[in-house]
Formats: C-alpha cells, sequence, structure tokens
C-alpha cells in the first residue's frame, strides 16, 4: 500500500551530537553536488541548482533503526527518510499498520530529537502495490507500457530499460515508476557489494557471509508505484486551509498536512487508481489481430449508461488507430503540430548508458561507430537481431544504432528531458488530434479492449489491464480493517531510555552560526 514516506522535523536550531553519540550512531557531513555551471544542487526549499556556492549548506546526515536523517541548518530543520517496509520490517503493508508505523517513528523522533510526531510534517509519501507474477509476463506488460503515453499529465518517460519505467519531470507533483522489484533489490545489492568491496577487497562470497541479501523475497514481485511529492502535498493543504471557515477546518487542515491525511483507502483512491487509470486504461490486452476481430465484431457500445451502435466506418477508424498504436506507441499516434517531424532523436544519458552496455556485450562499440558515422549498419542489424533480446528492445537497439552512426554521440545526447524523443520516424504513420484519440480509447475501454494490443507474434493471447490487477490486488491483501488505535510504543532493547536533552553545549553541537563550507 505505502513505501517511503519522508518528514520534515521544522525549527531545529541544533543537532545534538552528544545524544547522537551516547546511541553510538556515526554522522557525516553532507556533500552536495557542483553541476557543469558552477551551481549547487541543493533539494530542499527554495533553494535550487542555481544557487551560488556561498548559500550552499553542507549539513550533517545519519542512519538509524533503518531511517535516514539530514540535518539541515541552512534551513533550520531535519528532512527524514522513513521506509514503511523497512519500518515495519514486512513486505506487505497494510491499512491496520499505520499506528504501528506510527508510533515507531514517534519513539525514534522522541528518543533523537525530543520531538513529538504531531510536530513532523509530511514531506512526500510512495503509495504502490505489488502484483505476484512469472518475469516472462512481467516483461511483456512492460514492452507494452512503452505503447502508452510517453508523456502524461505535464510528466514525462526519461528512461528504455527492459526492467522498468519510469515517468517523472523534474518540478513535477508525482511520479510513476513500474519495474521488476527483484531485479531491482538485486541492482542495489550488487552496488553496496561494490563500493563496500573497494575499501575492503572481498569477495561476493565473503560478503553475503556478513551481510546476507535481502532481494529473494522479491522474486516475480511487479511493484507499481507513484511517488506524490512535497509539492503535491503543499497545494492540497493550501487549498483546505484556503477553504477552512471554522476551527474544526483548522484541525482538519493540520491532520492533512500529517500522515493521518494520507494513509486511508480514499487516498490511496484519490492519489494513486484515480491517477493511474487514465495511463494505464482498463480495457484487456488483446493480440493486434484479436482486437481488430473484436472491433468487427462489435455491434454497441456503453459509454456514461448511453449505449450506441458502433458503425462500419468508426469500426475501420479503429482497427486502423490500434494498428498504429501497436507499432508506434500512443504517443506518437497523436498528431502534434508543434513537433518537428525531422528532429534528431534525443535520449537521456542514462538510456545511452545502458544501450552501450548492451551493444558492448553483443561486440558493438559506439565509439567505433559514432567515429566512422556509419548510415548503413547492415552486419550491427544482423548481430541484434540474432540476439536474445527481446523484439521491442531490438528496435530500440537498432533505432539508436541508426541515429548514432548518421548523426553522431554529441547530437543525439539529450541535454534536459525536454529534447528526449523515443522514436525518429513519427512522420512516416497517420496520425489523429488529441480529441480524436481519446474518443477512440473512450469506444475501446467500452468494448473492453485496451488501446495497446500485444504483438501478433507475442507469447500470450491476452494480458489483463495492470490497473484492474492493481486494484484487485491492493482489495485482497492491503485493505483490512483498520482499528485506527495507536498502540503505546514498546522502548527497544537495544537502545537507552529517553532522557531529556541536555543543556546547548558548544563543543558538542553544531549550531547554524558556525558552519563553514567549503569547497
Amino acid at each position: 500500500m505505502i513505501d517511503s514516506i519522508n518528514f520534515i522535523l521544522n525549527d531545529v536550531q541544533y543537532l545534538d551530537i552528544a545524544r547522537l553519540m551516547a546511541l553510538g550512531i556515526d554522522y557525516y557531513p553532507l556533500r552536495y553536488i557542483t553541476g557543469i555551471n558552477g551551481k549547487m544542487y541543493v533539494k530542499y526549499g527554495n533553494v535550487t541548482e542555481e544557487t551560488d556556492k556561498q548559500f550552499a549548506v553542507t549539513g550533517y546526515g545519519f542512519s538509524y533503526n533503518d531511517m535516514y536523517f539530514r540535518y539541515l541548518p541552512q534551513f533550520d530543520c531535519i528532512t527524514i527518510t522513513a521506509n514503511v517496509h523497512k519500518v515495519l520490517g514486512k513486505t506487505d503493508i497494510l491499512l491496520s499498520d499505520r499506528d504501528t508505523y506510527i508510533s515507531n517513528i514517534e519513539y525514534i523522533v522522541k528518543l533523537l530529537f525530543n520531538a513529538e510526531f504531531s510536530q513532523l510534517d509530511l514531506h512526500r509519501i510512495d503509495y504502490c502495490v505489488d502484483i505476484e507474477m512469472d518475469c516472462n509476463v512481467m516483461y511483456e506488460y512492460i514492452h507494452q507500457l512503452y505503447k502508452h503515453k510517453a508523456e502524461y499529465q505535464h510528466i514525462k518517460r526519461i528512461n528504455n530499460y527492459e526492467t522498468s519505467i519510469y515517468i517523472t519531470s523534474l518540478y513535477g507533483q508525482k511520479s510513476i515508476n513500474i519495474y521488476d522489484k527483484y531485479k531491482c533489490e538485486k541492482d542495489k545489492y550488487i552496488k553496496e557489494y561494490e563500493k563496500y568491496s573497494r575499501k575492503n577487497n572481498i569477495s561476493l562470497a565473503e560478503y553475503r557471509v556478513t551481510h546476507p541479501p535481502t532481494y529473494y523475497k522479491y522474486k516475480n514481485i511487479f511493484r507499481i508505484e507513484v511517488q506524490n511529492t512535497k509539492k503535491l502535498i503543499k497545494e492540497q493543504s493550501k487549498q483546505l486551509k484556503e477553504n477552512q471557515e471554522n476551527i474544526d477546518l483548522i484541525t482538519e487542515y493540520k491532520i492533512n498536512k500529517s500522515l493521518y491525511g494520507y494513509w486511508n483507502k480514499e487516498s490511496m483512491q484519490e492519489y494513486f487508481f484515480n491517477f493511474l487509470e487514465p495511463f494505464l486504461y482498463k480495457g484487456t490486452y488483446y493480440k493486434l489481430k484479436k482486437a481488430k476481430n473484436k472491433i468487427k465484431n462489435a455491434t454497441t457500445y456503453t459509454i456514461s449508461d448511453k449505449e450506441e451502435t458502433i458503425s462500419e466506418s468508426i469500426k475501420a477508424e479503429l482497427k486502423e488507430f490500434v494498428e498504429v498504436v501497436n507499432k508506434y506507441g500512443i504517443t506518437n499516434a497523436i498528431h502534434d503540430k508543434d513537433k518537428n517531424t525531422n528532429a534528431i532523436p534525443k535520449w537521456c544519458g542514462a538510456t545511452i548508458g545502458q544501450y552501450e552496455d548492451d551493444l558492448e556485450e553483443l561486440g558493438i562499440d559506439i565509439l567505433r561507430l559514432d567515429t566512422k558515422k556509419r548510415k548503413h549498419l547492415k552486419q550491427e542489424r544482423e548481430i541484434i537481431e540474432k540476439s536474445n533480446h527481446s523484439k521491442g528492445w531490438k528496435t530500440k537497439l537498432i533505432e539508436f544504432i541508426v541515429a548514432l552512426g548518421k548523426y553522431g554521440i554529441t547530437e543525439i545526447t539529450a541535454k534536459n528531458n525536454a529534447e528526449i524523443t523515443t522514436y525518429g520516424k513519427i512522420a512516416e504513420h497517420k496520425t489523429w488530434c488529441e480529441a480524436t484519440v481519446n474518443k477512440y480509447i473512450e469506444i475501446l475501454e467500452a468494448l473492453g479492449i485496451n488501446p495497446v494490443t500485444l504483438d501478433n507474434d507475442s507469447n500470450f493471447d491476452t494480458l489483463e489491464s495492470l490497473y484492474t490487477l492493481a486494484k484487485d490486488t491492493a482489495e485482497k491483501k492491503y485493505f483490512d480493517i483498520d482499528t485506527l488505535e495507536i498502540p503505546v510504543p514498546t522502548p527497544r532493547k537495544d537502545t537507552p531510555p529517553i532522557q531529556p536533552p541536555p543543556l546547548p553545549n558548544p563543543n558538542q553541537i553544531f549550531r547554524k552560526r558556525i558552519i563553514k563550507c567549503e569547497f
């Protein structure tokens, strides 16, 4: 139901180092990244990557009981990352887990900062559904998702990986992340090992003894995640505050800024399911030929309880539409008069890195292609076609090397999300205006057909809508009876009892006024 949650504890004038040391906590200075323009990347408040160096403050970070804390003296606050699965030590998070989670957080913030849970402001909350399925089915779904909209509600797809799809923007309120959870956790584990190995020079087998892997529990788990940022939470709270007319609404406004306003079935419906429905669609994925056959045999469809007769001309248009979507995706079936159809295709650096790794395994050197600027790549195409990659991934790799050979690596590397394109042959097929596309999608869904269809050579005849699968999973696994009774937190055996905070000591406390940045 819920994955990551971030809080902010405001009005923090100092960090009590003596208390951290008594708990055996190691703290370290935060390091922010310097951009190519010499500006600093700072991820909180009104300070952005345009911030001058003299305004950037490093602050301090530390971890405790699977929670991560950042003290930012520049903003008089502490940010708290408290992943629900880690805090509760369980895989499936239920409605009734809320109060146990809150009591755990309350105990920790009381122990570390002598603060109450009510003082925390919600900064980010990620809803998720874990669907169990075979990896072959999972990757077929991912292949289909790349035919869905590449741009959706002001966010844009920014990756082209076989194991995931990520739709986001730099300043958006939401992000969609759909991925193979097992592969993701395994990659994290390997990266942690490589980092540890560089310092300690040990084998992976030795590392496993002292750091037992836990990613096996995510085998065959397909995660659908919607990340709700501070911008969305702030906007929702602001709207409620502006509408308040009495003291009861003031109380409601405060609750809405806290976890209580979001850890419930209604909020997940609004911020997860209602948001995902127009992107995932409710219709069944059929093979292209089967979808066209269902359209051919249809006689009526019902929208808003009104039954309509489907004409032969509409049938012909729908069959042509699903064929174009199957080949080029929904985004490229929409006519965009402002889009330059002759533009050079561009990919982000992460995607190019993934392509480079895959091509290198096949013995294809992209630097050689870049140097020779070859337009005809018959040998490389044959190597890719004979590889074990999926049909969709082969198409992407071929499109990439063709663009690389024609334009060079510099020209096809996007500088920002706005430059990224997925297909370079948009002008070669029919497109429709967005209103017409929406009309076609509405009719297809009324017929129970997903506008995105499976390839005719797919190993699957049909696949259920991911929206429907996620909805059913949540109803069966997450939405149990919520008692809403907050239990009394029990101190952990490995931590000392809570003590009143000591008086400020200049030798033990990092104050904002004595912080100095060194670059």
